[in-house]
């Protein structure tokens, strides 16, 4: 048996409908997969919704494991609204500064959210 992944990235703009399975069955036989990975990120922001001035990485992410056998496809694992922060120590977010940028927090929270969403596919030995 070989197990072979590959990721794709496709993004799409705001007020376009793509459902998960009008795509799994183009993607799955495109790629030769039997399941598809669906990250859904709305919203996503880098400035604190109670304080613009402050940055505060805010995202919600929901997560579908979709099953592709030919043109039928079934959601096998569904988790919504997994709330995600950056930085995790400053819920009410943190002034702009030479160092703490809208670059460094938009790649933390893109950094947060992958990570994220990788537990829930890799079992922790530690736990």
């Amino acid at each position: 048996m070989t197990n072979k992944i590959t990721s794709i990235l496709m993004t799409f703009t705001e007020g376009s409908e793509h459902s998960l399975t009008e795509i799994a069955p183009k993607v799955g036989a495109g790629l030769g997969c039997t399941r598809l990975i669906w990250v859904e990120v709305q919203p996503f922001s880098i400035y604190d919704p109670r304080a613009p001035i402050l940055l505060k990485g805010i995202a919600t992410v929901t997560i579908r494991v979709a099953e592709i056998h030919g043109d039928q496809v079934k959601i096998a694992y569904e988790e919504a609204g997994v709330s995600v922060q950056f930085p995790k120590n400053a819920p009410e977010g943190v002034p702009p500064s030479d160092s703490i940028t809208p670059t460094y927090i938009y790649k933390g929270l893109v950094d947060e959210m992958t990570t994220q969403v990788a537990l829930r596919f890799f079992t922790n030995p530690a736990e």
